[in-house]
C-alpha cells in the first residue's frame, strides 16, 4: 500500500535566499540576426523579431483570462539551483517568494508552493501539507477536486507520483534581471514511486512581464505497475472554465524520452498602454508597429526595435534591440573559369570528371566562398539538385555544368558556367623506316647525333602537338 497522509511536525523552512542563475534564455525582445540583401531593388526581407522566443507580438501584461499553447525554440535552462526542502514524499513546500508579480488566470501572485509530485500552486494554504499522489483515469483537466491532487490555480508539469525521498533533487532559481526575469523550478533526477529505477527530469518556468508559463519535460517514463502509470500536464485556474492542456498530455498513460517544451501564452485583452515600433535609424521613420516586419532598404540600414509596456507597479518601461540589413551584392569570382580537361583512355568522348578540381580556380582560395555544381543554370540559381563530385559528361567531348558560388557570410550568390573538355588519347604512328645517319664526325666509332624532330610529323600523323 501507498504511504499514509503525512503528519509531519517538521516545519519546512522558508527560503530566504534564492539562487540567481544566468543561462541563454530567450530574451523578452530579440531583433534577430543581421540580414543581407543581394541586389537592389530586392524583394522585402523579413526581420526575425522574437518575443520570448515566439515570432508573435506577445504584449507584456496581456490579460491572463485565457491561454493558448505554443512550442518555443528557446534554450533549456540547467536543472540545478537552490534546493527546496522537499526530501519527504508527497508534500508541499513552505511558501516561496516569487520576487516578481506574476499574473495567472487574472489574479496577481507573488508567492507559490511546490508540490513533490510535479506541480506549482498559487494556493499557499497547501504549504507543508499533503500532495496527493492518486490519479484516476477520469480526472481530466479541467478539474478542481477540492483536495490536494488537483487544486485550483495550479500548474501541473507534469503531475505524477514521484518520490524525492528516494533520490534526486527539487530546486529552483531566478534567471535574468527585471523586467525580464524567469523563475525556474526543477525536478532533477527524481525517481518514480514504486519504480525507483525510472527517473523524471522536468521544469516549470514562470516569465516576468509576459506572464507566460513554460513546461519542459526532459524525460518521463511510465511506471505501469503503480497508479496506472497516469500523469497530467496542463494548467488549471480559478474554476472549470479556466484551463489549458497540450494535445495528448491530459491525464493518461504517456511517456517522454525526447525533450519537449510547451508554452502557455496569455491570450486575453492586451494592455492598451503598450507599444511596439521598428524605426529606420537612417531616416528616423517608424516602419512597423506590429509583426511580422518586412523591409527593403536600398542602402545599409540599422533598425531600432522598441517595446514599451506598463509594469505591474504602474510605471512604464522600454526595452530595445537593433538589427542591421546590409546591401551586399553577389560575390566576386576571382577570374575567368578555366575548363576542366581530361584525356580519354578509350577515345569515346566520355570521362568521369572530379568537379571539385575546379574549386580553387573558381574561388581563388577565398574561405568565404562555397561552391556546388549543378546540371542547369536554374538548378544552380535555386540551389537544388546538386551534382555528385564524380561526374561523367552527358555530351561527348564538350560539355558544361553550372557552378553556384555563394558567400558564407552574406548568403548572396552568383552562377558561373564550367566547361568540360574530353580529348582523345593520342595514338602514335610508328615510322616505317628507321632514322639513319652517317657516322661522319671524323671518328668512325658507331656514334653520331640524330635530329629526332624530323620524324615528329610522321609519328603524330597530323595530330595537334599541343
Amino acid at each position: 500500500m501507498k504511504k499514509c497522509y503525512p503528519k509531519s511536525t517538521i516545519s519546512l523552512l522558508f527560503l530566504l535566499f534564492m539562487a540567481t542563475v544566468t543561462y541563454a534564455q530567450c530574451p523578452l525582445l530579440e531583433a534577430g540576426d543581421d540580414k543581407f540583401i543581394c541586389s537592389v531593388p530586392a524583394d522585402p526581407v523579413q526581420l526575425d523579431i522574437l518575443i520570448n522566443g515566439i515570432p508573435e507580438l506577445i504584449v507584456p501584461q496581456t490579460g491572463t483570462e485565457s491561454y493558448r499553447i505554443a512550442v518555443p525554440p528557446c534554450p533549456l535552462p540547467p536543472l540545478t539551483g537552490t534546493p527546496i526542502d522537499l526530501s519527504m514524499d508527497d508534500t508541499y513546500s513552505a511558501v516561496q517568494n516569487l520576487l516578481f508579480e506574476f499574473s495567472f488566470f487574472g489574479v496577481n501572485y507573488t508567492e507559490f508552493v511546490v508540490g513533490a509530485n510535479g506541480k506549482i500552486s498559487f494556493d499557499t494554504s497547501l504549504a507543508g501539507g499533503f500532495d496527493d499522489w492518486t490519479i484516476d483515469p477520469t480526472e481530466l483537466l479541467p478539474i478542481i477536486d477540492g483536495g490536494t491532487g488537483f487544486p485550483a490555480n495550479t500548474i501541473h508539469g507534469a503531475y505524477h507520483d514521484i518520490d524525492p525521498g528516494v533520490g534526486g533533487e527539487i530546486n529552483f532559481f531566478i534567471s535574468g534581471t527585471a523586467p525580464e526575469r524567469a523563475l525556474v523550478v526543477n525536478y532533477n533526477g527524481v525517481p518514480q514511486f514504486s519504480c525507483n529505477d525510472l527517473i523524471t527530469n522536468q521544469q516549470i518556468i514562470l516569465y516576468e512581464s509576459t506572464n507566460m508559463v513554460q513546461v519542459n519535460i526532459f524525460n518521463k517514463p511510465v511506471c505501469a505497475g503503480w497508479n496506472g502509470g497516469l500523469a497530467t500536464l496542463g494548467i488549471q485556474g480559478n474554476d472549470l472554465t479556466e484551463f489549458a492542456v497540450p494535445p495528448g498530455r491530459n491525464t493518461g498513460v504517456w511517456d517522454i524520452d525526447t525533450a519537449e517544451t510547451w508554452y502557455f501564452i496569455p491570450d486575453g485583452v492586451s494592455n492598451a498602454s503598450s507599444s511596439f515600433t521598428v524605426t529606420d535609424q537612417n531616416t528616423g521613420m517608424v516602419v512597423a508597429t506590429s509583426l511580422p516586419v518586412f523591409v527593403s532598404p536600398t542602402v545599409d540600414t540599422t533598425y531600432l526595435v522598441e517595446f514599451t509596456f506598463e509594469l505591474p507597479n504602474g510605471t512604464m518601461t522600454t526595452i530595445s534591440d537593433t538589427v542591421s540589413v546590409s546591401v551586399a551584392g553577389p560575390p566576386t569570382v576571382p577570374g575567368p573559369t578555366q575548363p576542366l580537361i581530361e584525356c580519354d583512355i578509350d577515345n569515346d568522348g566520355f570521362f568521369e570528371f572530379t568537379l571539385t578540381d575546379a574549386d580553387m580556380d573558381i574561388t581563388g582560395g577565398d574561405p568565404d566562398l562555397a561552391v556546388s555544381y549543378h546540371g542547369t543554370f536554374i538548378d544552380a540559381d535555386m540551389d537544388q539538385l546538386p551534382l555528385p563530385t564524380m561526374y561523367t559528361n552527358d555530351d561527348p567531348y564538350n560539355d558544361s555544368v553550372f557552378v553556384r558560388v555563394e558567400s558564407i557570410t552574406t548568403t548572396c550568390h552568383v552562377v558561373v558556367e564550367l566547361f568540360l573538355e574530353v580529348r582523345d588519347r593520342p595514338v602514335a604512328v610508328e615510322p616505317v623506316e628507321p632514322l639513319r645517319e652517317c657516322d661522319d664526325d671524323g671518328t668512325e666509332d658507331g656514334f653520331t647525333f640524330f635530329d629526332l624532330t624530323v620524324v615528329e610529323p610522321g609519328v603524330l600523323g597530323g595530330m595537334d602537338p599541343l
